[in-house]
Parts: C-alpha cells; sequence; structure tokens
C-alpha cells in the first residue's frame, strides 16, 4: 500500500522551497514573526509555564528581608499569576497564528493583521480547546499522583507500589494522547476548519475524523515520517553533544512489533549504517556545532521535533578526521562551514582567526567520493560544492568528512 507521507514528501519539500525561495525580506520578516508566535503556544495554551514561573517567584522571595509569611505568600500568588497571565496572552496570539499561518501557505501570501482580525474568532476557540485539553492531563496526571502518595501517607506502601504499576503507565499514556491529540489538532484539524469554513474546532474534528477512520495507516505513518526525520537530527545533536539516546518502542500484546514503529527503527538502522563513521567511536568536537536553531533540554521537548535548517550543522572528531553534519539539504547546494576553521582536528587550539586549517580532502560519507571545496580566509568560511541532487541513499542529514 502506497505511503502517501513517503511518496509525497519530495513534492512537500519542492513546495517548500518554492514557498520561501527566492527570499522576500518582508514575506520571511512575516514568517518569522508566526513562527515565533506558533511556537509560543506549544505548550497547550501557554500553560506548560506556570510550574516554571511558580518556583521563581518562591525563588525570589526567599532572599528578601523583613517579609511576613503572608507578604511572601502574596508575592508569590502575584508572581504565578503574572506568569499565568502572560501564558494565556502568548496562548491566545499562538491559537490565531495557527489559522493565519495555514492561510498564508494556502493562498501563497503572508498576510499579518489582514488574517489575524479574519480568523481571530476560530483562535479564540482553538485557544479554549488547547487550554481544556491541558486542564484534562494536568487533572490526569494529578489523579495518578494522589493514587500513588496517598496510600504512601497512609503507611501502605504495597498498595501505593501497586497504584504506581497502574498510575505510571497511565500517566504516560495521557501525556502521549494528549499531545498526539494537539499535534493533530494543528496539523489536520485547523486545516480542515479553513477548507471547510469550520468555525468550531470540535466541529472540524468530527469531518477530519471521517477521514481519519478509514485511512488511519496514512496518518500513522505521517506520524512515523515525522518522527523518522526529527529522530536523526536529534540524535547527531545528541552524539555532537557528547550525549546519548535511548530509543525503545511498545510492541502489541501477542509481542509482534507494530509495522510503523518497525519502519522507524529500520529507516534509522539504513541512516546510521550509512553514516556509522561518523558517529561510533568518535568524540566531540571542540564545540558541537553552528547554526541559527537553539536546541533546549526540557524532558519531553521535541528535540527531535524542531525543523533544523542547512545552515545547522553538527561536528564530531575520531583520529586525523573530523565529521561535519549537515541536518538539511543546502537549497543551492553549497555548504558554509565556519566553526570547524578556527581549530584543528585534535580539538585543541585558541581559536584564533589565523588558525584556519585548510583541509587535505573532505569526502561526502555516503558516496566514497571526493567533492570540491574553497576556503575564504577572508570571510572565514569553507565552502563545500555538494552534488545538485541528493545522492541516492542519503537522507535525513549528510556528514562530510574532513580529513587534515
Amino acid at each position: 500500500m502506497t505511503r502517501f507521507a513517503v511518496e509525497r514528501l519530495g513534492d512537500a519539500v519542492d513546495a517548500t522551497r518554492a514557498f520561501l525561495f527566492p527570499v522576500a525580506s518582508g514575506r520571511w520578516l512575516r514568517l518569522a514573526v508566526l513562527s515565533v508566535l506558533v511556537a509560543g503556544g506549544s505548550g497547550f495554551g501557554g500553560g506548560g509555564g506556570v510550574s516554571g514561573g511558580s518556583t521563581g517567584a518562591t525563588e525570589a522571595v526567599e532572599p528578601a528581608v523583613g517579609l511576613s509569611s503572608g507578604e511572601a505568600v502574596v508575592l508569590v500568588l502575584a508572581g504565578a499569576a503574572l506568569v499565568v497571565g502572560i501564558g494565556l496572552v502568548v496562548g491566545l496570539l499562538a491559537s490565531v497564528a495557527e489559522f493565519v499561518l495555514v492561510a498564508s501557505l494556502r493562498s501563497e501570501s503572508v498576510t499579518l493583521r489582514a488574517s489575524a482580525r479574519r480568523f481571530w474568532r476560530r483562535g479564540v476557540r482553538l485557544f479554549v480547546f488547547r487550554t481544556g485539553l491541558f486542564v484534562a492531563l494536568l487533572a490526569v496526571l494529578a489523579v495518578a499522583v494522589a493514587a500513588v502518595a496517598l496510600p504512601a501517607a497512609l503507611g501502605v506502601p504495597l498498595v501505593a507500589v501497586l497504584a504506581a504499576l497502574v498510575a505510571v503507565p497511565a500517566a504516560l499514556a495521557a501525556v502521549l494522547l494528549a499531545v498526539a491529540a494537539d499535534r493533530f489538532t494543528v496539523l489536520f484539524v485547523v486545516p480542515t476548519m479553513l477548507a471547510a469554513d469550520e468555525h468550531g474546532v470540535i466541529a472540524g474534528w468530527r469531518r477530519f475524523w471521517s477521514v481519519l477512520r478509514p485511512q488511519w495507516r496514512q496518518y500513522a505513518a505521517y506520524a512515523a515520517v515525522a518522527v523518522a526525520l526529527a529522530l536523526v537530527t536529534g540524535f547527531v545533536d545528541r552524539v555532537s553533544k557528547n550525549g546519548n539516546t535511548l530509543m525503545n518502542v511498545g510492541p502489541r500484546p501477542d509481542g509482534t512489533i507494530p509495522e510503523e514503529a518497525e519502519a522507524l527503527f529500520r529507516g534509522f538502522g539504513d541512516w546510521y549504517s550509512t553514516n556509522k563513521q561518523a558517529i561510533t567511536g568518535t568524540r566531540p568536537w571542540w564545540t558541537f556545532g553552528e547554526g541559527p536553531t537553539e536546541v533546549t533540554s526540557d524532558e519531553f521537548e521535541e528535540a527531535s521535533a524542531l525543523k533544523f535548517t542547512s545552515e545547522d550543522v553538527r561536528f564530531t572528531r575520531s583520529g586525523d578526521s573530523a565529521y561535519a553534519i549537515l541536518m538539511d539539504w543546502p537549497e543551492d547546494s553549497v555548504a558554509e562551514i565556519q566553526t570547524s576553521l578556527h581549530q584543528r582536528v585534535t580539538g585543541r587550539g585558541d581559536g584564533r582567526a589565523d588558525d584556519l586549517v585548510a583541509p587535505d580532502a573532505i569526502e561526502l560519507v555516503g558516496t566514497d567520493s571526493e567533492v570540491d571545496w574553497e576556503l575564504d580566509r577572508d570571510a572565514g568560511v569553507l565552502r563545500v560544492k555538494l552534488p545538485s541532487e541528493v545522492p541516492a541513499g542519503l537522507d535525513h542529514a549528510y556528514a562530510l568528512r574532513l580529513a587534515v
């Protein structure tokens, strides 16, 4: 059976490039604003910042001198209310921005104020839906914690352990379900609401559900492809920082592995078998990488869901070779690398501008062939001329071996 998420991936890349290029400063600036707003609402309407905000307020109050306990509580509550208020505003703006972004992609014209005025009511409904989803998740987690903590507090450890065996998997399942519901709402229900001129999120879900049920394998394949793309780049990012990645999958009750999960791991295995020399037995470079994409260390971050660009490069080293791993294929097939030029392959040095290193050769891993390059000492840039098309067998992230 054809999996459109796989078969049409190239079409999606082509459409994205056609939308973004040639570069128009006004369009890119408006897209940047939308991206910031959409990213700010990834925590179910902004609620995700409440816990961190409360902790910060508590720490700020403790060192204060001359505060009574009542005044300290008021300050903590005021700080928490401020954080919640900011989170709600950001979440509302993000929900409106979701519609503006999808409408811009459909019309191939990015307008902010006009689209915001047109879609703000739908954005409010989306915000209410996502906030409700977040509150429901908090309720489930609170019940799970109470189910374990209450028996433990009453001195019944056996009951607490048994409750944990049920509550912990249930809590994890609730988190995964909530995240999936939020992502599917943004990725599929919002476009459905625009295409069908639906104004309610629930109505949009009803219409989308009629498509999802008979074609659930297609959407599962989409999720698997999205995870696979993110898994490789997230893995490379962690390796460059001397980290590690633990991968696991839940089997069916009969012990078999779901086809989608198997495809995910096989895809990762194919990438690793091609690029393992840039991973296995390597050590971190003097710096992990370069590029505009910032990676945080939140426990449930979609490290893995970040959209890396061709300007993002991660470094490893092994023996007399350094590896520069491009997190995306450059649009013009020319990779520009800066950081690695300021240190020798041993990783020692002080990063002086006069310590530029010209490699003896550069090889595109997986092709066993050298590529042309030039060292621009004035700009401090190593330009690597890649093939005009991605070579067969390469995907996700692309390793260059720099022999020095």
